[in-house]
């Protein structure tokens, strides 16, 4: 009873980070280890429940930036599974692989100095240090292991499948090489079978196009993401009268199309376009959590792309953020100073 209170924490943990809710991730988190310790557990098998909800929970550390404790959580808990695997004599190669990409993960993004937590910047952040160059090469070598036919994995198509999109778009992600990014991101769209699946690789891919600087294919790219994102939340499968209320979904990728979708306007000149992108979402109440995150991006990308001028002139954002003329007057950076004027009109209100 205690581990399948655990596994039910551990996943409403990891559906409330998607949410956006990261403070009430680590919560259930941490109620799932409560419920494991005063489990009757034997110590290994003890060990392995809790190593599952630490490797687990490690992407709502890494949401948080918690580089370091993420990593020594995945470190630890692949130590465990292996021991597990080898004192139980069970096959544990699916839980290892997966881990392993969680701690690629924790190293690329320790790499970018940057929470992995959507919305992600519109343009990948600079960086080819040492995290980035191990991480890449994690994700390549276990893409390679997922891919081989001979693979002994002791686990459902299905996951094997998920794990393997997951692995793809990620290091689309992190690739330095656009080129290289590409083929992974296209790779994750054409094995993708489920609409959720398909609408995240082609939010990968749509970045991936305009690091590319192909900004008009990113935008296609975009809707076509969207489109599969609101089926996804509203299946075949579903009976007739429950299509009229469909579930939000995953709103971190809503307010992820909605920064990329503001970057290609940008990349295109099109500042009016991409004002309009982001005053959408900062005016869409679910995607409350995400409000910074997206402002943000926004403003690493128009500072990086040159864009400090008509977009700034769009009323609706301007009336958003609180702001009068052509924007914020500081001398902190443009992020900086966008997230602080939203903070400000939010804190009046």
């Amino acid at each position: 009873l205690a581990q399948e209170r655990a596994r039910y924490l551990a996943r409403r943990g990891t559906l409330r980070r998607l949410m956006g809710h990261v403070a009430a991730s680590r919560q259930d988190f941490a109620a799932a280890r409560v419920a494991l310790t005063a489990s009757e557990l034997s110590d290994l098998d003890l060990d392995f429940a809790l190593a599952k909800v630490a490797d687990e929970a490690s992407y709502t550390l890494l949401s948080d930036g918690d580089f370091e404790e993420a990593i020594v959580a995945n470190t630890t808990a692949l130590a465990t599974f292996r021991l597990y695997q080898a004192k139980r004599d069970v096959e544990a190669g699916f839980r290892i692989a997966r881990s392993s990409l969680r701690l690629a993960v924790a190293y690329a993004f320790r790499g970018f100095a940057l929470p992995y937590r959507r919305p992600l910047p519109a343009f990948r952040p600079a960086g080819d240090g040492p995290d980035l160059r191990h991480a890449i090469g994690a994700m390549d070598s276990l893409i390679a292991g997922l891919e081989r036919s001979d693979s002994r994995m002791v686990a459902s198509a299905s996951a094997v499948d998920g794990l393997l999109g997951e692995a793809r778009v990620l290091a689309s992600l992190v690739a330095p090489d656009a080129d290289h990014a590409l083929r992974h991101a296209d790779a994750a769209l054409d094995a993708a079978h489920y609409h959720y699946h398909r609408a995240r690789a082609q939010a990968a891919r749509a970045g991936v196009l305009l690091r590319l600087d192909r900004p008009a294919d990113s935008l296609a790219t975009i809707a076509a993401g969207e489109d599969e994102l609101r089926s996804s939340r509203n299946p075949v499968w579903l009976p007739q009268d429950l299509r009229w209320q469909p579930d939000n979904g995953d709103l971190s990728l809503v307010a992820q199309f909605a920064v990329l979708r503001a970057g290609a306007h940008l990349r295109l000149g099109e500042q009016t376009e991409a004002a309009e992108a982001v005053w959408l979402a900062l005016d869409d109440t679910r995607l409350a959590p995400f409000h910074e995150p997206a402002l943000r991006a926004f403003g690493e990308a128009a500072e990086s792309l040159g864009r400090d001028g008509v977009w700034k002139r769009h009323r609706h954002l301007r009336t958003l953020l609180g702001v009068n003329g052509t924007g914020p007057s500081t001398p902190a950076r443009l992020p900086d100073a966008l997230v602080a004027a939203w903070r400000s009109r939010s804190a009046a209100v």
